[in-house]
């Protein structure tokens, strides 16, 4: 049994593994269009992962050098893929959004562009494709999952989706583990609440005060679902399992929120947003030995 899935924006298999190339190159090409001498200087981002990898891939393409700021916990596999990338990095903090604060200091201090994983609208603007892709494809979709962290993927795509079609409904989807977006949107402004270990490292940790995207997630985001790890774990193996697709931890959060809802969306239109495939081959692992005992 797969539980009616169908796969439609697999952006696990995006070149650089996820969804972030999306918005990472509509940044900086329009940059290089408006501010071509910016790009000389080079640009600062902060990330959890898949953001500087997305950006490494971007400025190498448009010959700008990026300098990465990571929190001290960030996944070994990403800090070793944007060291084979060539990037300089720097570990900040205990949470990412420390490093987002200090990689925007330095770049400031340098008189240089920081690029921000989530908090711009270029960037947004450029996640958004996703929901310009999933309707030019489904136009008569009535659902929509999507993972929420900083909230660039979900805003975008939310926004697109909602001008075209007010009725489709849009839903972020997070771990009970960190769900500051969440917690944020239900009390009416940004909550600083803790995050905790999360197989979801790319949707893990605060957002910085005063972004662009928590307006836009109040405004167009419908609902949202919670997960736990263990159903995160499940979905990660249903996929590879079922599907034989490899997910990382913040894809499997859509895929654990829909089997969780199945019976909601009995009948509908739903479209699942998989939003990367940079797992560890040691998480992997050990949620495969999970599974595979457990049979």
């Amino acid at each position: 049994m797969t539980s009616g899935i169908s796969l439609r924006s697999v952006e696990s298999e995006q070149v650089t593994g996820s969804f972030k190339i999306r918005g990472a190159f509509n940044k900086i090409l329009l940059l290089k269009e408006r501010e071509p001498e910016s790009l000389s200087k080079g640009i600062v981002t902060a990330s959890t992962g898949n953001h500087g990898i997305a950006c490494m891939h971007a400025g190498k393409t448009c010959g700008c050098s990026v300098e990465v700021y990571c929190q001290e916990t960030v996944s070994q596999s990403k800090m070793e893929t944007l060291l084979l990338y060539g990037a300089k990095v720097s570990r900040h903090g205990k949470d990412c959004v420390d490093a987002e604060l200090k990689a925007r200091q330095t770049a400031k201090e340098r008189g240089q562009v920081y690029l921000s994983p989530y908090n711009d609208w270029d960037v947004m603007t450029g996640q958004g494709t996703v929901g310009y892709e999933i309707y030019s494809e489904l136009p008569e979709v009535d659902f929509v999952l999507v993972s929420v962290g900083g909230g660039g993927l979900i805003g975008g795509t939310a926004a697109f989706l909602k001008d075209r079609n007010p009725k489709i409904q849009v839903i972020g989807c997070q771990p009970r583990n960190s769900k500051v977006m969440f917690e944020s949107v239900k009390s009416g402004h940004i909550q600083h609440e803790p995050s905790y270990d999360t197989l979801s490292d790319g949707t893990a940790g605060d957002i910085e005060d005063g972004s662009v995207t928590f307006p836009v997630c109040s405004k167009f985001v419908d609902d949202w679902i919670l997960v736990d790890e263990q159903q995160i774990s499940d979905a990660v193996f249903f996929m590879l399992d079922k599907h034989h697709k490899m997910i990382e931890g913040s894809a499997g959060v859509v895929v654990a929120a829909f089997l969780d809802k199945k019976e909601r969306f009995k009948g509908k239109n739903v479209a699942l947003v998989i939003c990367g495939g940079n797992i560890s081959s040691v998480t992997l692992q050990s949620i495969l030995n999970s599974h595979i005992k457990a049979e």
